[in-house]
């Protein structure tokens, strides 16, 4: 059976791979406003750095077996590329990419791990890659989207509810 997920194990899943990578060297979370403080600050945001983007859940299935799809995005972005320097910035998008799918690939690693909390969810049929500029910034990369598909319990605990006995009466 697979295991079940959260947005904070996702996120938690994604800021240690960071810290396991040779090759990325910041974090930032699913708000944008987290990139935009780290951006502002003293030390600010150390590239390439794999941004969270995007959270969603769909719920599939009947009864009580349901099972959740996420659909998340993250980013790799890398800054201080010049804004005329259109070949700079070709060549940052390829090297993002590159960076991106070094993270996939440790994503469909995991996924085959039976101990792993991703184990047998990543749909790999999902997974799209789009080069991205965030605009004004001299930021680029790419940006990497996908689905993992698990199971997700809509099993009703009475004991959250205090009006559960009176409506079964």
């Amino acid at each position: 059976m697979h295991h079940s997920t959260s947005y904070l194990q996702l996120k938690e899943y994604f800021q240690q791979l960071v810290e396991h990578a040779t090759f990325i060297n910041g974090f930032s979370g699913y708000f944008a406003r987290e990139l935009h403080d780290k951006q502002s600050s003293f030390q600010g945001v150390c590239y390439p750095c794999l941004a969270l983007f995007g959270y969603g859940i769909d719920i599939e299935g009947e009864q009580l077996n349901s099972t959740a799809v996420r659909s998340m995005n993250f980013g790799i972005l890398i800054g201080d590329v010049p804004a005329g320097d259109y070949e700079a910035q070709y060549q940052t998008i390829d090297r993002a990419e590159i960076l991106a799918m070094k993270v996939v690939a440790r994503m469909r690693y995991d996924s085959h791990n039976e101990r792993h909390f991703l184990y047998g969810a990543l749909l790999k049929n999902t997974i799209e890659v789009r080069p991205i500029e965030l605009e004004g910034s001299g930021i680029f990369g790419v940006e990497v989207s996908f689905k993992l598909k698990n199971h997700q319990s809509l099993k009703l605990n009475t004991e959250d509810w205090n009006d559960i006995n009176s409506i079964c009466e």
